[in-house]
């Protein structure tokens, strides 16, 4: 592609070789400290030709270059699309201040690229957004003295910031640009009310403009070609790294998770959040991001599966892809403003490309449900061939939570019959999952975000709840599953510790003897540990006492501790645990100075686990036993497996201390087999 072809199309192109426009009539003014038409040398020229530039540069030192409202208001964009395009470098490393505006004022800006010392950002004015929208780089991860090629491009459904070719950031504005500002187009300076700032010291190659959104490959073209931008790609975003507890680069998170298994790869589909369902005035803005692996080990990125592309798709909400028929049919809930949440659909033939099918949305629903219509689930049944949809809302009538059913014979037409299930909760019952096991028939479904399961000897029920419902702590919201190899079943979930959405987990579901279900760490993604670390044991009390490896806690009326050191900050740590007493509990990452850290506590009696004292385990078989102990403390995520059948994750305060206090509450323990290993990076 000839890059310099695109700037024919352009509103207006400042090459700064002189004060010209080279796309029309939008000259500029020159305004205090600001050298136009110094040429640059050696690899900088070639950079600047392979961009479509003239190899001059605009040498700014506080002064600013005015392009006023362009010829015959050229510069005052309206409609729903715009793409603007800086080339700078700051040779300094000092950055702060304004690099090319239409200001006058967040309420009346239209398109705005500033700069201070952390970051680079674009604040863009739409007629529906209160404000702006606002999307940034942080310098520390691009550079700070290198050249950028910053693009930035509206297309009426979002807003995109690209740094040298590679998408970094998103928003959601909402409607046209805004009409009727009257501040001047500037270049290193903004113009609020009439009073001009500037000051920004550094180097403008190119600056320019247009009335459209340029395609991904002319974005690429202009940022120095296929190969500059995958290695771009490749230091900024890098490779993914095995995802358990994983999220990604801020200022996105994990939400929904919905996982699937089809011909040796597991796909990892889930929503991906910007601000913590803040975008779009709530109502979220989330996509469909995808990873897959064949070995859960190594997993490849792939790009959006099902992004926003309508301004009115105020976010695509959770659902479920199925397969059939050498088709992908990912069904999701669209929620758009007024009309609330309605099930769309869109196919691929390959898992990773996506087409939005018409009519979309499909299906609405009927008369007799409220509370949302969402997170829709397909499944066929194999005695008669029909193809079931499941859908979370609520019964109108006595406001119950309900599983909305709907049957099909094509996956196209949908008639509605009888609900899939109702019970007497008062809450809808979100992101349902259902399978086959083993002879046994499992539906899954979250209240207040935690996944609980119905279990069946019959396809389509009744359906009969297990003595302990719920797979995980509070902590791992909306757990869905997937098949894997050898009859294996992997759950997903993730972690909210500051709103919607955060890191994943991901969970081995295992099959009890009877059909109940518990949940194991995934053998493959736990992570790689170093060599364990020899720990010292220090008494705390009489009826304390061991080594490294074991230690025996005796109080018939009060407690006994003990402590272990060094504790490695993130750490494995394994333990047999025998303990016949009112309580035991693991006070990790505590300090001498300090006694408070991350808290396990253990209670035969009551048949609970803890952690922090917050997110609680209960029916929780074998406390009164010999048990195993699995621990993974990262960061502040602290994540339990007892006996290989239970789970509990929870975040957890930043402790900094460097030991591991035992303390048994009237009764004994005996802690033994204790291995502590620190975590490690995988390559």
């Amino acid at each position: 592609m000839d890059c310099s072809g695109l700037y024919k199309t352009a509103v207006a192109v400042w090459h700064l070789a002189g004060f010209k426009d080279s796309a029309g009539k939008n000259d500029l003014t020159l305004v205090g400290a600001v050298s136009v038409g110094t040429k640059l040398t050696g690899g900088e020229y070639q950079e600047s030709l392979r961009r479509g530039g003239d190899g001059f540069v605009a040498q700014f030192d506080g002064g600013y270059l005015d392009a006023g409202q362009g010829d015959g208001g050229a510069l005052n964009l309206t409609g729903s699309a715009i793409t603007v395009y800086v080339r700078l470098r700051s040779p300094s490393g000092v950055w702060g201040g304004p690099l090319f505006s239409k200001h006058d004022g967040h309420d009346r800006l239209v398109y705005n690229l500033l700069s201070n010392d952390a970051a680079i950002g674009f604040e863009l004015g739409t007629q529906r957004t209160p404000t702006m929208t606002q999307v940034t780089v942080p310098l520390a991860l691009i550079g700070r003295r290198d050249w950028h090629d910053i693009i930035c491009r509206y297309d009426g459904a979002k807003l995109q910031m690209f740094a040298d070719g590679v998408w970094l950031d998103e928003g959601f504005p909402m409607g046209p640009l805004r009409e009727g500002n009257t501040a001047p187009c500037l270049i290193g300076a903004e113009s609020i009310g009439g009073a001009v700032k500037s000051g920004w010291k550094g180097l403008m190659d190119h600056v320019a403009v247009w009335s459209r959104a340029l395609s991904d490959e002319e974005i690429e073209c202009l940022s120095g070609g296929t190969e500059q931008v995958a290695a771009r790609r490749k230091q900024y975003v890098g490779e993914l790294p095995c995802l358990q507890y994983y999220k990604p680069r801020d200022p996105f998170s994990i939400g929904d998770t919905l996982p699937l298994f089809h011909d040796g790869v597991f796909h990892f589909y889930h929503l991906l959040d910007r601000g913590h369902h803040s975008a779009k005035n709530g109502l979220g803005a989330h996509q469909w991001a995808h990873a897959s692996s064949t070995d859960l080990v190594h997993w490849q990125q792939h790009p959006l599966a099902v992004p926003i592309t309508k301004e009115e798709e105020g976010s695509i909400c959770t659902g479920s892809v199925f397969f059939h028929g050498g088709t992908f049919h990912a069904f999701y809930a669209t929620r758009i403003p007024g009309r609330g949440e309605l099930l769309s659909l869109a196919v691929s033939t390959d898992g990773v490309r996506f087409a939005k099918t018409e009519p979309n949305p499909f299906l609405t629903p009927g008369p007799k449900y409220a509370n949302g219509f969402r997170d829709p689930f397909v499944f066929r049944d194999s005695r008669t061939g029909l193809f079931h949809l499941i859908v979370s809302t609520t019964l109108r009538a006595g406001s119950r939570a309900c599983l909305a059913q709907y049957v099909s014979r094509d996956l196209q037409t949908w008639d509605e019959t009888e609900p899939f299930l109702v019970e007497e909760q008062k809450e809808v019952p979100e992101c349902p999952d259902y399978f086959e096991w083993n002879g046994w028939h499992y539906l899954l479904f979250s209240y207040g975000q935690v996944a609980r399961y119905r279990m069946s000897r019959e396809p389509l029920g009744p359906w009969r709840t297990p003595p302990v419902e719920v797979l995980d702590g509070g902590a791992a919201r909306v757990l869905k599953t997937a098949a894997f190899v050898n009859n294996r079943r992997i759950g997903t979930a993730s972690i909210w510790p500051h709103g919607y959405a955060g890191w994943a987990v991901f969970r081995e579901l295992v099959q009890n003897s009877d059909g109940t279900l518990g949940t194991a760490f995934v053998r493959e993604m736990i992570p790689p540990c170093g060599e364990a670390v020899a720990l010292q044991c220090k008494p705390l009390d009489a009826g304390a006492g061991g080594d490294g490896h074991a230690v025996r806690l005796t109080a018939a009326d009060s407690s006994a501790a003990a402590q272990l050191s060094p504790l490695p900050r993130n750490a494995r740590i394994r333990l047999r645990i025998e303990c016949q007493a009112a309580g035991l509990t693991l006070n990790l990452r505590a300090s001498d100075a300090d006694a408070r850290g991350n808290e396990i506590c253990i209670l035969p009696g009551e048949k609970g686990v803890s952690v922090s004292g917050a997110t609680a385990l209960s029916g929780v078989e074998g406390l009164d036993r010999p048990f195993t102990l699995d621990i993974v403390a990262k960061d502040e995520i602290l994540d339990l497996c007892i006996n290989q059948r239970r789970t509990l994750v929870n975040w957890v305060p930043n402790a900094a201390g460097d030991r591991l206090t035992l303390t048994v509450e009237k009764g004994s323990a005996t802690c033994e087999q204790i291995e502590v290993a620190p975590l490690r990076c995988r390559p």
